[in-house]
């Protein structure tokens, strides 16, 4: 057992290089875009893999934005990384921002997986576009509704917060005022 712990211990102490493997394969495509590739390792700025959500095309419509430009921000743009989603559970959301040909500071998010890169809204940085994209409003109008729902369980929960907190002093009032009594008047044996 002795011999074979020091024959290993040789083993990995050796300090030769291991010699790394000979690629054989030179057949490369000639579309740098048809490779398999690993979109982990950061942004991936080519746009042969890009595709466009519905609430994008209806966004970019809405905001005159076109995709020669959404192409163009993506190539040439700024990732604002406190605006981006690196750990989405799906895929990392990158949120690129630039300056269209007609001057609009835009950012737009793309959320890249390994089979593609999807554009998921665009958004102009200085004008507020009134756009009626489809689920654009819902979870706000939800929320209205909920607010106005909510208001009156709000009161009466306040209400019934302040009745129980004086019942509670109320009743530590009169254990103290018990008690202080009970100390005054103690009787010996």
């Amino acid at each position: 057992m002795l011999v074979a712990i020091v024959v290993i211990k040789q083993c990995t102490n050796s300090k030769e290089p291991v010699p790394k493997p000979k690629i054989t394969n030179n057949d490369k495509p000639k579309d740098p875009a048809s490779n398999p590739t690993d979109r982990d390792n950061g942004f991936d700025r080519r746009t042969s893999f890009l595709k466009y959500s519905n609430h994008a095309k209806c966004r970019m419509q809405c905001r005159k934005i076109s995709q020669q430009e959404v192409e163009e921000i993506m190539q040439e743009g700024k990732i604002n990384y406190s605006k981006s989603d690196l750990q989405n559970a799906r895929c990392p959301r990158y949120a690129v921002e630039g300056v269209t040909d007609d001057d609009q500071r835009v950012r737009i998010v793309y959320a890249q997986c390994n089979e593609s890169t999807t554009v998921v809204t665009v958004i102009d940085l200085e004008t507020d576009f009134k756009c009626s994209c489809p689920g654009d409003d819902d979870k706000y109008k939800k929320s209205a509704v909920m607010k106005i729902l909510l208001r009156p369980l709000q009161w009466i929960y306040s209400i019934y917060a302040f009745i129980t907190f004086v019942a509670v002093m109320l009743l530590i009032f009169l254990f103290a005022i018990i008690a202080s009594f009970l100390e005054g008047s103690k009787v010996e044996i």
